[in-house]
């Protein structure tokens, strides 16, 4: 991160998408300590972090944890945030029904949270939590269908994950101007090559990937 500020480069720390009480003082910390390398932009993902990070000093990104869902939300973070992020949940048509104004950013690239709970895969099955504070695990129900788990220890929390990432390159047209966002978990290098030459070509890469919501939206 302070390579990219060198060289000029926009950082954005995206705070978590938990709320409690407990974890606002280590938030807080946390925003601090980015304020004193020179980074003063942070993603909220529920709402009292935007309240914390105005109070803080800084400019807000609303994330996806604050599900924009339509043009009522759209137009409010237009005028709150520097950059607001579409919900992933929305189909194809909602999103292209939603207007997007030039500070909208969509998903483009990434798994999704489908959960996010407070037990801890790592504490239930090793029997302690992860020693980095994070880690990615894979879990199988009992239809034999595999998720990915990743942990946060710091805050306790765990995301339930899609097993594929969701891509919505060569979906999403240049009829609205937007940013793209692109979220990596456990690609390998060449998945990495691979998404990379995908992007510039504006197509699907050439492993297997899902679209999430873009026929069907959430039920």
């Amino acid at each position: 991160a302070l390579l990219r500020l060198a060289a000029g480069i926009v950082v954005v720390p995206s705070l978590p998408p938990v709320g409690r009480e407990a974890h606002r003082d280590w938030i807080e910390k946390e925003i601090r300590a980015w304020q004193a390398v020179g980074v003063n932009q942070f993603e909220a993902n529920v709402p009292g972090q935007v309240r914390l990070i105005r109070r803080l000093g800084a400019r807000v990104w609303a994330g996806p944890g604050l599900a924009v869902m339509n043009q009522a939300a759209a137009a409010f973070w237009q005028g709150q945030a520097e950059m607001f992020v579409a919900s992933p949940e929305l189909t194809g048509r909602e999103l292209l029904d939603l207007q997007r104004p030039e500070r909208c950013c969509v998903l483009a690239y990434g798994r999704i949270p489908y959960m996010i709970t407070e037990q801890c895969a790592a504490r239930e099955v090793r029997g302690r939590c992860a020693p980095t504070g994070s880690t990615v695990m894979q879990l199988t129900d009992r239809r034999q269908e595999a998720m990915l788990v990743q942990t946060h220890c710091r805050l306790c929390y765990s995301e339930i994950l899609s097993e594929k990432p969701v891509s919505l390159l060569g979906k999403l047209t240049p009829k609205h101007p937007e940013t793209w966002r692109v979220v990596l978990t456990t690609e390998t290098r060449q998945e990495i090559s691979a998404l990379w030459k995908a992007l510039a070509a504006e197509r699907q890469p050439s492993y297997a990937v899902s679209l999430g919501h873009w026929e069907k939206g959430v039920d």
